[in-house]
This record gives structure tokens, sequence and C-alpha cells, in this order.
């Protein structure tokens, strides 16, 4: 939520020192629904799975398993966005999760509940990568941004007020 504010923030200040607009309102229902998916999904959802994920994996294995983000985000956007890769990014790919195992010790062929949570979560926010990538096309960084944060905390404060209930 404080990053929500500070969003909010920074687009009033911007907004008042510039002539151009931060803040793109979205034209199409493809969009409204971009959006809704990257704040549900990317915002809260993503968060609530990777910090749970957190309180039951060691952090050596959620590190891991998170530091992945890139290359699923690669996998991804290689079909679904016609993104090209070439050798140096494969090359860079490959030295982080060689890197990374050194660091962990190896990688882990036991998947516990924290890390399939954090693997979700990590699942998600490329999933949310590559929605955004679509919607930054028409929409400002500003607009998606607050979006995420926005409806993120909206979400998040509903899911810990219901669990307080319980």
């Amino acid at each position: 939520m404080v990053a929500a504010l500070v969003l909010v923030g920074l687009i009033a200040a911007l907004s008042a020192s510039r002539h151009g607009v931060v803040l793109t309102r979205p034209s199409r229902p493809g969009q409204w629904v971009g959006l809704a998916v990257v704040g549900v999904f990317g915002g809260a959802i993503a968060f609530v799975l990777f910090f749970e994920g957190l309180a039951r994996a060691s952090s050596v294995d959620a590190s891991f398993v998170h530091k992945t983000l890139l290359v699923w985000v690669a996998l991804l956007a290689l079909p679904l966005l016609g993104e090209r890769i070439g050798a140096l990014q494969v090359a860079a790919i490959a030295l982080l999760v060689l890197g990374q195992t050194g660091v962990a010790g190896g990688v882990t062929t036991v998947f516990g509940r924290g890390q399939l949570m954090v693997l979700g979560a990590t699942l998600l926010w490329t999933a949310e990568v590559v929605i955004a990538k679509v919607l930054l096309a028409d929409l400002s960084s500003w607009t998606v941004g607050l979006t995420r944060m926005g409806i993120g905390s909206v979400v998040l404060i509903g899911w810990t007020a219901g669990r307080s209930l319980h």
C-alpha cells in the first residue's frame, strides 16, 4: 500500500510539472482485463504465495526458485511476444542459473509446499511480465504500475482481513 501511495504522489508531482499525460486511460475491454489480471494476480496473489512460501521453505531454495523468473520470462516471451534471444542472452541466463546453483549448493529435487508456493508466485509474475509488456504498447508505465500496486493493495488488505476473521 505504501508503494501505491508513493506512486500516487509521484504521479501527482509529475502531472503538475509536465504538460504531458502521465496516466493513460484504457480504451479497450482487453486492456481493462489485462490491468485487472496484473493487479490481482501479479500485485496480490503472487505476493501471498511468495511470502507464505518463504515462511515454509528454506531461504536458499526460495531464492533459487524465485531467480528462475528470468528463465520463465524468456521462455514465454519467445512464442507469445515474438521476442528473439541471442547467444549473449542465453549465456547470461546460463551464468545466472549456474551462479544460483553454486550459491545454493546444488539444485534440490525435493519440492515441498513452500517451494511450490514460491514457484507458483514466480510463474504468476512471469505471466504478469508478458501481460504488462502487451499493455505497455498503449498504456503508460505509470498506469500499469499504479494499477498493480493499487489493486494489489486492496486485494491483499481484503485477504488479510478475511484471514484475521478465522
